[in-house]
């Protein structure tokens, strides 16, 4: 199990850093994925997931206590996005995609810590 967390330590930092080094088609791409019902219900068992991996793993980690709270706040994520709804959902995808570079290359720097985080965590 920890070995799944630090593959998704990895790819959090990975897309972290594409996010850094090309946010305008990387959000675009993400938009272009994500604005359908279909789109809302694989990102929210995303992040269930993910949350699920969190608190699994986390007993076997460096910092149980931070991936297991880190992974509950995902999982409550993860089960309260269909409740905002479809068209909600749509203008916070918009709303992300619109955002100023710097900001989108700041967030980029936030998921690769994130990431590494994890890796860390999990080594």
């Amino acid at each position: 199990m920890i070995y799944a967390v630090l593959a998704v330590g990895v790819l959090i930092a990975a897309m972290g850093a594409a996010l850094m080094l090309s946010p305008g088609p990387l959000m675009r791409m993400v938009a272009d994925r994500f604005q359908t019902r279909t789109g809302l219900y694989a990102a929210a068992l995303l992040r269930v997931a993910a949350g699920v991996l969190l608190v699994l793993a986390s007993p076997e980690s460096r910092s149980p206590a931070y991936l297991w709270y880190f992974g509950v706040v995902v999982i409550f994520a993860g089960l309260a996005l269909p409740l905002m709804g479809l068209e909600r959902f749509r203008g916070l995808v918009r709303w992300a995609v619109e955002l100023d570079v710097s900001l989108l290359r700041a967030s980029g720097f936030v998921a690769v810590a994130l990431g590494l985080s994890f890796v860390w965590a999990a080594l």
